[in-house]
C-alpha cells in the first residue's frame, strides 16, 4: 500500500478489522440452474454460489471479507452497511383515495388511528412467509 494511501486510512480512523466486523445484508436466491446464490447489495459485484444453502451461506462470509480486503488494499471506498442504517420510523405513503377512504373507515370502525391501523397491517403481512411476486424476477429472502 502507498504510503500516502496508509496516512489516508489511518486518518479517516476505518481500519481493516473494522471494515471487516461490518454485518452487511445478504440476499439468499435459488439459482434457476440449481443451487443457491448469495448476493451483498451494499457491496457491487459481491457473489457466490452453491449448491445448498449452507453451503452458500458458509461461502458468503468468505466473499464477502475478500471483496472488503481488495477494495481496502486498492484504496477503494468500502460503503457502510445499511443494515446499520438509521430509522425514523416515519414513512410518507401515497395511496388512491379510494384506498385512503377505506383505511379511515376501517380506523374509526376499530377506533384506532389511521397510523396504527397501517402499522398493524404492515405487521401482519410481514410476519407471513413471502411468496413468489408474479412482478419480481425472482423470490428472494434476506438473510
Amino acid at each position: 500500500m502507498a504510503k500516502s494511501e496508509s496516512s489516508r486510512r489511518r486518518r479517516s480512523g476505518v481500519e481493516l478489522r473494522e471494515l471487516l466486523e461490518r454485518k452487511y445484508p445478504m440476499t439468499l436466491s435459488p439459482d434457476p440452474d440449481g443451487g443457491f446464490v448469495v448476493e451483498f447489495r451494499d457491496l457491487p459485484g459481491c457473489v457466490t454460489q452453491a449448491e445448498t444453502v449452507e453451503d452458500a451461506l458458509r461461502m458468503a462470509d468468505d466473499a464477502r471479507e475478500a471483496w472488503i480486503r481488495v477494495a481496502y488494499e486498492h484504496g477503494d471506498p468500502v460503503p457502510p452497511a445499511s443494515a446499520d442504517a438509521t430509522y425514523s420510523g416515519k414513512l410518507l405513503v401515497r395511496m388512491p383515495k379510494s384506498l385512503h377512504r377505506r383505511l379511515a373507515e376501517r380506523s374509526r370502525d376499530d377506533d384506532v388511528s389511521q397510523n396504527q391501523e397501517v402499522v398493524r397491517f404492515i405487521s401482519a403481512g410481514l410476519e407471513h412467509p413471502r411468496e413468489k411476486d408474479p412482478n419480481t424476477k425472482r423470490a428472494k429472502k434476506t438473510v
